[in-house]
């Protein structure tokens, strides 16, 4: 189980491999030249699925540590270990587990939970400190610019940034800058050092 100055240490490192692909990328590419190259631009594409993983495992870490120690309602949605039901369980599922602690059940549960667990949208990341009982001190704007990470790299990890406008005139991928991906590697670095001061 990490603890925090692990976890800070490794947000930290990924943030850093997110800023180096943004800095190769504004190193090729150059000043004034218009919009980059599709190849250019796959850099701070790749740079915005990586933000997105960083922030994935900064909040896949957090619900480690915290989660075991939880309030009973933050175990809602996690089912029993062997089973796909948050709800109930039967004996012949609960014998599995004889001579066990409640506590390494808990533990088993919250890490099979974990390994199958990812972080879409803004609603799933505040169901996570909710769960946690974290309050995150991230401003309206960032709440914003994290929600957009989000979807874009959706977009990117799913349908390879692919432009749904198709014609002349119009490039192949969508258009993607390099001051917006700037943004929000900011945004996911305020709010992540805010919510591991927070552990």
């Amino acid at each position: 189980m990490a603890a925090q100055p692990e976890i800070m240490e490794r947000f930290s490192a990924n943030i850093g491999r997110v800023k180096r692909l943004i800095t190769i990328y504004q190193q090729l590419a150059g000043p004034g030249r218009g919009r980059p190259s599709v190849e250019e631009a796959d850099l701070l594409r790749a740079a915005v699925v990586l933000l997105h993983a960083a922030l994935e495992d900064l909040l896949r870490s957090i619900e480690e540590v915290r989660l075991p120690l939880a309030a009973p309602r933050a175990f809602t949605r996690i089912p029993f270990p062997g089973t796909r039901s948050a709800e109930k369980i039967t004996l012949v599922e609960l014998a599995a587990f004889r001579g066990q602690a409640v506590d390494d059940v808990f533990r088993l549960a919250v890490d099979t939970h974990l390994e199958h667990s990812n972080y879409n949208n803004i609603e799933e990341i505040v169901g996570v400190l909710d769960r946690v009982g974290i309050t995150a001190g991230w401003a309206k704007t960032g709440k914003s610019l994290i929600g957009s990470m989000m979807k874009r790299r959706h977009w990117i990890a799913h349908r390879a940034d692919r432009n749904p406008v198709a014609g002349p005139g119009h490039h192949r991928t969508l258009s993607l800058g390099y001051n917006l991906v700037r943004l929000w590697t900011a945004s996911v670095e305020t709010f992540g050092n805010d919510v591991i001061t927070r552990l």
